[in-house]
């Protein structure tokens, strides 16, 4: 509340608009790859099959990130995967 009244309004509307939006949690099981690649890529049936058994792979490589993160990290269980949830 403060710092929002020491800056003029619009400024800081503008530089915090985004702001509820920061830790909303994507659904990268299902789109992973869909994100970053063109969609004419999935046009073809047997590239479509052949990139989703890639971004299975893409994944589990991501959940074990969470693990590794947690591996140093006393303050938490070594499973636990609920940071962006």
């Amino acid at each position: 509340m403060l710092f929002r009244d020491k800056q003029i309004k619009e400024l800081y509307n503008l530089k915090h608009m985004n702001d509820n939006l920061l830790h909303k949690p994507s659904d990268y099981e299902n789109n992973l790859l869909r994100n970053f690649l063109s969609p004419v890529l999935y046009n073809n049936q047997t590239l479509r099959e052949y990139l989703d058994n890639v971004q299975k792979l893409l994944v589990l490589m991501v959940e074990e990130v969470n693990y590794v993160r947690n591996f140093f990290n006393t303050a938490v269980d070594k499973y636990y995967s609920g940071y962006n949830t």
